[in-house]
């Protein structure tokens, strides 16, 4: 749909921001398949933003998904090493993983 309203106007945008708190919304509705699509969107349209990984690999937290969560906090934290948010649960889904050893 977005790819599509940009065809017919180039100047359509969807900020960040905007689509994180609609994947938050939804989320906060406990509609966490669909909150997964909106931030994998997001990370689609901006994917140098550390923060869209954190989001999804949040949403893929709460649906269970430890794999894509990890896999999303660690992109998060290559952005931007001082995210506390991921390296918290990075060390909390993945002790022994890379960087979360003593």
């Amino acid at each position: 749909v977005y790819n599509e309203a940009r065809k017919k106007d180039s100047s359509f945008l969807l900020s960040e921001i905007a689509v994180n708190s609609w994947g938050y919304d939804l989320l906060g509705r406990a509609m966490t398949k669909e909150a997964i699509e909106i931030f994998k969107m997001n990370v689609t349209l901006n994917p140098d933003a550390f923060n869209t990984y954190d989001s999804l690999g949040e949403a893929y937290d709460r649906a269970g998904d430890r794999e894509n969560a990890i896999k999303n906090y660690r992109r998060s934290v290559e952005l931007n090493p001082k995210n506390d948010n991921a390296v918290v649960r990075l060390k909390k889904l993945d002790p022994d993983g890379p960087g979360n050893r003593k």
